[in-house]
């Protein structure tokens, strides 16, 4: 946990750094790796609600927000993310939503796939 408070820290600092530069996009970016981070935190920690909420902040975040032309994709989409924590907290129903919505954003993502056909098993 220690190195989690330790990440979540430094992405603070780096987001700051960027705010007082007036890189806007990437301060954004940086918020949305944090908030995901802070998610997956207060869900170890128990906080399951905070933790929804953090990484749904995130996930609604990462939507805003358009991709810039000269960097990669998300690794692994936080709506993605959400959907995981979701089916981790037995909301199969919840997380199947959200896994179809982002393979609307990002189609053709096979873990995405493989955890809709998870949270759908579930429902059944």
């Amino acid at each position: 946990m220690d190195i989690a408070q330790n990440s979540l820290q430094r992405l603070e600092v780096l987001r700051d750094a960027d705010k007082a530069s007036n890189n806007d996009y990437t301060a954004d970016q940086i918020e949305i790796q944090r908030l995901a981070v802070a998610a997956w935190i207060a869900y170890a920690a128990g906080r399951t609600e905070e933790a929804v909420k953090l990484m749904r902040t995130s996930a609604d975040l990462e939507d805003s927000t358009e991709k810039d032309n000269v960097t990669p994709g998300a690794i692994i989409p936080v709506r993605e993310l959400l959907g995981e924590l979701l089916l981790e907290l037995k909301r199969p129903g919840e997380a199947l939503k959200e896994f179809e919505v982002s393979l609307i954003r990002t189609p053709n993502r096979y873990e995405e796939q493989f955890q809709q056909l998870t949270a759908s098993n579930q429902l059944h």
